[in-house]
């Protein structure tokens, strides 16, 4: 996910704002994880091309691109059991300037 974000943010970036808003969670009938993530760009002249770049730097994997529902909420999409994860973060160009104040301290939780 980290990857993904970067790439993205390092061609897009100065044209338009990005969020990333992620999930990692574990699979429950085997091993392994997968992740649920939310991205959003501002400009819609941009959104075609993200999505061709992320089906290039995912690859081979898995994915389903649906347009976001304004009627449920992003947690609908990302975090169907909550903050219990294994993972998350949230990650966009231009948080501060945008007043959103984010520290992802999910290292600090005992496992």
């Amino acid at each position: 996910m980290d990857d993904l974000y970067s790439q993205l943010e390092a061609k897009y970036g100065d044209r338009c704002k990005l969020r990333m808003f992620y999930t990692t969670e574990s699979y429950s009938v085997r091993d392994g994880n997968h992740n649920h993530f939310v991205l959003y760009v501002d400009n819609p002249d941009w959104h075609f091309a993200v999505r061709q770049d992320m089906l290039t730097i995912i690859g081979g994997n898995h994915f389903d691109i649906q347009k976001y529902d304004e009627d449920k909420p992003c947690i609908f999409y990302s975090c169907k059991e909550g903050m219990n994860g294994t993972e998350w973060d949230i990650w966009g160009n231009n948080l501060t300037e945008d007043g959103i104040q984010h520290e992802n301290q999910s290292y600090r939780t005992a496992v």
